[in-house]
């Protein structure tokens, strides 16, 4: 009975969990079925069947008390309970006993082997146990849980990350989880762990049982070096090499062949090298081994390659050691210019000079690198820019040698010129220098690309009486003169800041060996200007040209010009504008270069006016009279008031004015004048008739 007093039910076939406490009570009856009491009875014969790792709590021997008894099961499974009262009256009750709730996960390496092998994939198995370590069967895709699932063997020595080691609650199939996993780095244990990390609490890891152990031999590496790289065949140097399985693992497995090292040029040149002492290594059974006395004579950049007899060897995938060795040079006397790529090249052209270093012999040296920095050159001449400012260009640091003895320097010369490049210094920082051997280059003119007007002899007159030259040359690209034989023409060119008429020979100029000196131009137009000179095919660049300024002088004042607005009116005054003008009518900006004429008043009377009718006289040039004055500003131009008081009209020319000057300079009026009457103002009897009256 699950009660004292026959007050509770009868165990029979009753479902518990793992861990639960029952409490029985056995309980006495008559043939009838009827209850007596509770009843003392032995216990002794426990619990039978799945669950027998069970315990009967209690007083199990018969009293003349009434004792309940606790039955405290740990397994799962189905367990039979036998009461014996000691008179031959025995009962038994049937339990079934299921897990308990999830305590914990079992983590372990599917059949608990020894050692896995790296690289290679094996399973882990993740069981949820109960508090009793019963399989917790019904811990089946747990909705909301999720996992930490991780190793710590970690990534290969060469970078591999450990595979598969992820979890979800899926994986679970009546409480249990069969991950297949792979590790990649070698090491003396091998721990999992899984933890719940999201809707429960659970955690487990495996024991520290299983080792992984490195794969078969799969190459070669050359890790590290002792002494210093110096290519002359006497300093010597160490490396280590290790056998390693295809992820970077040391092994021994398949170790023990005869070993050979070898070296592979890091740059594109082919260069024969030799490592001394390179045969006949042996790592013995060991999977590192540091081996001396190693020896080379070429100074190049290099890897190291390690090979057994079977052909296993360094991969090139970064793991083989790189070394730069150091020059070490004997016998270096000097270095030779031998040959030059082309002696006459044009301007603009790229020419190379090999450059030999020499021993005492005349032998080339072999073993000078790229590694050798800091040489200098030096150049007795050579370095002229071109008319137009192109830098000839020079090698620059550091020479290449290439480990021949031969280096290449690259030069471009833009200046017609002889280049001498006999002074040749070379410093290779290790003690040796060496003169350069003799070389010159003749530098000629590129092809013929535009022409100049390079100067000019004399400055011309805007008013065209003056006359002055050009330099015509025809010119390459960067400014040198190239003999040519050519005929070319003159005109304006688009770019002059003043129109004008340019006089003289502007055709059928002659170049002799490309040059020409044009004379006698005339130009009659004040403002700068410049000329244009093509032969129909190629023409002057003008940026490359002078610009002409023409000169204004004193003296140069050939006539005045008079200018007014028509009509006027008698007895108003009336403005009239004088301008100075040159022999070809430019008026001239007076100022600085005509300061006499601006501070010197000119002289100047007026013919052509009549007096009114009334014998108003009319007050030329502002009612001075003939001799007045008049002032020029800077730009030529002078003006004054004049007031008419006959109507009439003036002719064209019937306005002249004239300076006072040794050879006087005079002016006429460009245009007739209407003067017209002025308002009414009175009447006036300009005749009468005489009569005698009869009386």
């Amino acid at each position: 009975m699950s009660a004292a007093s026959f007050a509770g039910s009868y165990i029979n076939n009753d479902a518990h969990t793992a861990d639960e406490t029952i409490s029985m009570y056995a309980a006495g009856f008559d043939n009838s079925g009827n209850y007596l009491s509770d009843q003392s009875v032995d216990w002794t014969g426990g619990v039978s069947g799945n669950c027998v790792v069970g315990e009967i709590s209690g007083n199990p021997i018969p009293t003349t008390s009434t004792v309940g008894i606790n039955f405290d099961p740990t397994d799962i499974g189905s367990c039979t309970i036998t009461a014996d009262n000691g008179s031959g009256v025995t009962d038994t009750a049937t339990v079934s006993l299921s897990h308990g709730a999830i305590a914990k996960f079992q983590v372990e390496v599917q059949g608990n082997p020894a050692n896995v092998t790296a690289g290679t994939a094996f399973n882990v198995v993740v069981t949820a146990l109960d508090a009793d370590d019963n399989q917790v069967l019904t811990y089946t895709n747990p909705a909301g849980v999720t996992y930490t699932f991780t190793n710590t063997n970690g990534s290969s020595p060469e970078g591999q990350a450990p595979t598969g080691f992820t979890l979800s609650n899926s994986d679970f199939t009546n409480g249990q989880a069969i991950k297949n996993v792979t590790v990649y780095n070698a090491g003396t244990s091998f721990n999992v762990t899984v933890t719940e990390t999201a809707g429960g609490s659970a955690t487990g890891t495996t024991a520290s049982t299983t080792a992984v152990i490195p794969n078969v031999l799969d190459h070669y590496e050359t890790k590290t070096a002792t002494g210093s790289f110096v290519a002359d065949n006497s300093t010597t140097f160490g490396l280590t090499i290790e056998a390693n399985d295809q992820w970077g693992n040391l092994t021994t497995n398949g170790i023990g062949n005869p070993i050979s090292l070898s070296i592979q040029v890091t740059s594109d040149e082919a260069i024969a090298g030799t490592i001394s002492s390179a045969t006949g290594l042996s790592l013995g059974g060991a999977s590192s081994q540091t081996f001396t006395g190693f020896t080379y004579g070429v100074s190049h950049g290099v890897k190291f390659i390690a090979t057994d007899s079977g052909a296993v060897t360094t991969p090139d995938d970064g793991n083989r050691l790189t070394g730069t060795f150091t020059p070490h040079i004997d016998g270096l006397i000097n270095y030779t210019l031998d040959t030059i790529s082309d002696t006459t090249p044009q301007a603009g052209d790229v020419v190379t000079v090999v450059v030999h270093a020499k021993d005492n012999a005349g032998n080339d040296i072999t073993g000078l690198e790229t590694t050798l920095e800091g040489f200098t050159y030096l150049f007795a001449s050579g370095s002229t820019d071109s008319p137009y400012s192109d830098s000839t260009v020079l090698p620059t640091n550091p020479l290449n040698f290439n480990g021949s003895g031969q280096a290449t320097l690259s030069y471009q010369f833009f200046n017609d010129e002889t280049f001498n490049i006999s002074t040749l210094t070379i410093d290779n920082q290790v003690g040796e220098t060496g003169a350069g051997g003799a070389g010159t280059i003749n530098v000629d003119p590129n092809v013929h690309h535009h022409y100049a007007n390079i100067s000019s002899t004399t400055t011309p007159d805007s008013d065209a009486i003056d006359t002055f030259s050009a330099d015509i040359r025809a010119r390459d690209q960067y400014g040198n003169q190239v003999n040519v034989a050519t005929t070319v023409g003159l005109s304006l060119n688009s770019l002059e800041l003043n129109a004008g008429a340019l006089g003289g020979t502007l055709a059928g100029i002659t170049l002799t060996a490309g040059a020409a000196t044009v004379s006698n131009l005339t130009y009659n137009a004040i403002g700068d200007f410049k000329l244009s000179i093509s032969d129909g095919s190629i023409s002057e660049i003008a940026a490359r040209s002078v610009t002409y300024d023409p000169q204004i002088v004193e003296g140069s004042v050939q006539e005045y010009g008079i200018s007014f607005s028509s009509p006027a009116t008698a007895g108003s005054a009336f403005s009239v504008q004088v301008d100075a003008w040159d022999g070809a009518a430019n008026t001239i900006p007076l100022g600085a270069t005509l300061a006499p004429i601006i501070s010197a008043r000119e002289h100047y009377w007026v013919q052509g006016l009549n007096d009114s009718p009334e014998g108003d006289s009319p007050s030329p040039l502002e009612g001075v009279g003939n001799n007045a004055s008049l002032t020029f500003n800077n730009s030529g131009i002078a003006t004054t008031t004049i007031t008419f008081v006959r109507a009439e009209t003036l002719a064209i020319a019937g306005l002249d004015i004239q300076d006072n000057r040794a050879t006087p300079v005079t002016g006429t009026s460009a245009s007739s004048l209407t003067i017209n009457p002025n308002s009414p103002h009175h009447i006036a009897f300009t005749g009468a008739t005489t009569g005698v009256g009869d009386n």
